[in-house]
């Protein structure tokens, strides 16, 4: 597996800067890549490279670095990185590219400001955007077109992209005669395209027209964070012996998976639907995240006790609320599959409500 991860977070040309840069962008880029260097060999498709790009707002141009890894994985002499200004965008593509051969797998993730056009296109915001404000384009990574394009073109084994990016309607762009291409570092023709049987799996953070959230101040932005939960946790669907990440379990989960960690509010959006159902990475110990509320709220709060135990044995409780929230969420193994939440009160009945621990996530609501 190759993979590109692009962390673009300063934007020295925009109208207002700084105050349009975003380092979160930078530090979800630097969580992708520590996610998959610790995960290198589970990967269905070992990991052979991965290339990186950064513009932090907290440096200066030039100034940006990532720490080494493991040699193994990491032939840098040093910790500098090249920013993501368009013409380092453009060739990191190509060298990305260049290395694939055939029934290679490709990984791509990308957090920046995300833009879409009229044709409902996806692109990301290169660092130098708005240098040349005659020519806006030139700065916008088409996300749509490498999706569309690459496996069919690489002929790749499959192709996985993640954008972590709003997908803000700009007039400017709308009224563009011709559309918008942007930067297209790959293509393939009609034949190419029908032939090959793969199709990339794109997922992004917001819908078109819609925006994506995260710290103002840095740190893993929210489709980021449920997006590496699921991947290294919980998008898991028992194959070949154990449980591995696949398209089915990931490609609309990671809304519900955010809202049963920690209630954040994501809308992600499937960009691009895969050719079956493939897999990514072997987990190997999967741990569900489940958020238990309930009907009136009062009821959670007026509880003594709330606990959730596995049906076949109700001796022991696998795990006991311990703060005072009106949801409880916690994180449960699948060792267990069939469980029951029980609520006990000084002055009324116990509550039990039997449910079923199945991935990616669960809900569950006492009434």
């Amino acid at each position: 597996m190759h993979a590109l991860v692009l962390g673009i977070g300063r934007f020295p040309h925009l109208d207002g800067a700084p105050a349009g840069d975003r380092p979160a962008c930078v530090d979800s880029a630097k969580a992708v890549v520590d996610f998959l260097v610790r995960n290198a060999d589970q990967f269905d498709a070992p990991l052979a490279t991965i290339e990186c790009l950064l513009s932090d707002p907290r440096n200066e141009l030039g100034a940006d670095r990532l720490a080494r890894t493991d040699p193994a994985h990491d032939p840098r002499e040093t910790e500098a990185v090249d920013s993501g200004i368009h013409q380092h965008v453009e060739k990191a593509c190509d060298d990305w590219m260049d290395r694939v051969r055939e029934n290679d797998v490709l990984f791509l993730y990308c957090s920046s400001h995300g833009l879409a056009e009229r044709d409902l296109r996806c692109f990301l915001v290169c660092e130098d955007y708005n240098e040349r404000p005659t020519n806006k384009a030139r700065y916008l990574l088409n996300i749509g077109s490498i999706a569309a394009a690459l496996p069919a073109a690489k002929r790749a084994g499959a192709v996985w992209i993640f954008v972590d990016a709003c997908q803000e309607v700009l007039e400017e762009l709308v009224r563009i005669v011709g559309g918008v291409r942007g930067i297209e570092p790959v293509q393939a023709n009609l034949d190419q395209i029908t032939t090959w049987p793969v199709r990339s799996i794109a997922v992004g953070a917001a819908s078109f027209g819609q925006f994506a959230y995260a710290p103002a101040a840095g740190g893993v932005a929210y489709f980021t964070e449920a997006l590496l939960h699921g991947l290294e946790h919980c998008c898991v669907e028992a194959q070949a012996g154990g449980w591995h990440i696949t398209t089915k379990q990931l490609l609309f989960s990671l809304d519900d998976v955010a809202f049963a960690r920690n209630a954040r509010a994501i809308r992600s959006a499937v960009l691009s639907s895969p050719s079956g159902n493939q897999r990514l990475m072997r987990v190997e110990t999967p741990r569900i995240p489940v958020a238990i509320s309930t009907r009136p709220e009062a009821m959670m709060a007026s509880a003594q006790q709330v606990d959730i135990r596995t049906r076949r044995n109700t001796g022991t409780a696998l795990a006991t609320k311990a703060d005072t929230s009106g949801i409880w969420r916690c994180e449960l193994s699948l060792d267990e599959r069939q469980l029951e939440v029980r609520l006990d009160f000084a002055q009324q009945p116990q509550k039990l409500l039997p449910f079923d621990l199945d991935p990616p996530s669960v809900r569950v609501e006492v009434t």
